[in-house]
């Protein structure tokens, strides 16, 4: 089977075989792995406040936090930015 089904969408396989083309400076690097550190010290400690006073709401929402930091971390460590990959023009 090719790369598009019947649909004409790419199937799975592709989308994931697609390679990360670095797409962002060095600016753009420094505020995303800064950024992704401030949201990932702030989901920290959501969680543990949550932990330590039984909010479900804080821990959700910490891991949230944790995740999207983390998706930033690796968007500087990759030089790669999931929006511009989309065609979307950012300043950094």
């Amino acid at each position: 089977m090719s790369a598009r089904d019947l649909t004409g969408a790419r199937s799975w396989r592709t989308l994931f075989a697609m390679k990360l083309t670095p797409n962002i400076q060095r600016a753009g690097r420094i505020v995303r792995i800064a950024f992704g550190i401030l949201f990932d010290i702030a989901a920290v400690v959501l969680i543990v406040r949550g932990a330590m006073e039984g909010g479900t709401g804080m821990i959700v929402g910490g891991v949230a936090l944790l995740l999207a930091g983390s998706f930033m971390i690796f968007e500087g460590v990759r030089s790669w930015c999931i929006v511009r990959a989309m065609g979307v023009k950012t300043p950094l």
